[in-house]
């Protein structure tokens, strides 16, 4: 748990591209959330109900509901992956500083290539989970909590069913 709060210490400068990044994921899991929604609306009003008029209505909103999440999920990619370059470069110039540091001894002890290797891997893991491990946890969350919740609101009967045999799933899975 420390590393995790050590890296997020050091995303402190960058917390812009952060805030910007998760703002864009949950304005883009919202529309997610909200065409299957419309698409009920489409079925109920202008297929079974015969109003014809609501079509166009409705197929506009779906098509700038999809437009605004393709839009929100490249401003999102954008600022995580900033965010990730960022921490990497600060990471980068401080381990340098570091080893430039170090006593002479230090090198006779380790190789460099292996020094090089070893920071190389672990940068470049540590810059995945920045731009593509926080991005699915927090993701996935929404994506979950929210359909959760609309379940909730739409059917509680129905919501309760499946709530029940959601550990069976988890376990199965």
């Amino acid at each position: 748990m420390d590393i995790f709060l050590r890296i997020a210490r050091m995303c402190r400068p960058h917390r812009k591209h952060f805030f910007i990044g998760m703002t864009a994921l949950i304005l883009a899991n919202a529309t997610r959330l909200v065409i299957p929604l419309l698409a009920g609306m489409m079925v109920d009003q202008v297929i079974e109900g015969g109003q014809l008029s609501r079509l166009l209505p409705l197929c506009a909103w779906i098509l700038g509901l999809t437009f605004l999440r393709a839009g929100m999920n490249y401003l999102r990619g954008l600022q995580m992956e900033q965010l990730s370059q960022d921490f990497v470069y600060d990471l980068r110039t401080g381990l340098y500083q570091h080893l430039q540091e170090m006593p002479y001894r230090f090198y006779d002890d380790n190789y460099v290539g292996e020094i090089m290797s070893r920071m190389t891997g672990d940068i470049e893991g540590l810059r995945n989970l920045l731009a593509g491990g926080v991005v699915q946890l927090a993701e996935n969350s929404i994506w979950f909590f929210g359909a959760l919740i609309m379940l909730f609101t739409l059917n509680v009967k129905l919501a309760l069913v499946l709530v029940a045999f959601a550990p069976v799933v988890g376990v199965v899975a």
